[in-house]
């Protein structure tokens, strides 16, 4: 579906000026995602200061390196933002994306979100990719088609470097597989979690050897 089918809709830069939306958009997407509950243990009170912790992280260390993030934007309001590690794969996470996550999850659950990256590193050690590591849609626009805007956007984006190998992102529902498949993202890999099947899904650029 083309950005001008949606009458206003403009591809912007997630920057400093509308960060606090994209962590609000954030924040609703992975309030109920399986992976995150799992591996911030949403059982224990505090699990939506842990997954704000963790979104604070995951920012700070896309920022520290190369990579983009752009959002969809309906004048001044953010309909949807991805955030794109084009330098830096899953299991590249700094000691301050260490120390924040042990404040706000404890040492244990932050390890073994280490362990699910470095296996998804292992898992595609033979491929090339630019990481999605945040995708979310306000709750205002979602199934309208605005998520397919969204990642065509990115995709578009990242066409933009000459050697864009292609994209990868975790799908851990059926819900997301579904969404990832119907953009003609294939499973790469899949890895096992208590009660999650994460499948590992890759668009290539479709010009590249991927």
């Amino acid at each position: 579906m083309p950005l001008d089918h949606f009458t206003g809709l403009q591809v912007v830069p997630v920057n400093q000026s509308n960060m606090p939306q994209a962590q609000s958009i954030f924040f609703h997407a992975y309030q109920n995602n399986p992976l995150l509950r799992y591996f911030l243990n949403a059982t224990r009170n505090g699990f939506e200061q842990r997954l704000r912790g963790f979104i604070r992280a995951q920012l700070v260390s896309h920022y520290h390196g190369n990579n983009r993030a752009l959002a969809i934007a309906d004048g001044q309001r953010l309909v949807g933002a991805v955030m794109i590690n084009k330098t830096t794969k899953p299991d590249d996470l700094s000691w301050s994306w260490r120390l924040a996550m042990y404040s706000v999850a404890g040492v244990y659950y932050t390890e073994q979100l280490r362990s699910y990256y470095q296996d998804i590193a292992k898992a595609t050690a033979e491929a090339n990719y630019h990481w999605l590591s945040l995708v979310g849609l306000h709750p205002d626009y979602q199934h309208q088609g605005y998520g397919q805007i969204l990642m065509n956007a990115a995709v578009e984006d990242c066409h933009a470097d000459e050697d864009f190998p292609g994209l990868c992102i975790d799908a851990c529902n059926k819900e997301q597989q579904h969404f990832f498949a119907s953009l003609g993202y294939l499973n790469i890999a899949e890895i096992a979690l208590p009660r999650l099947d994460i499948n590992l899904m890759f668009l290539g650029n479709h010009t590249a050897d991927c």
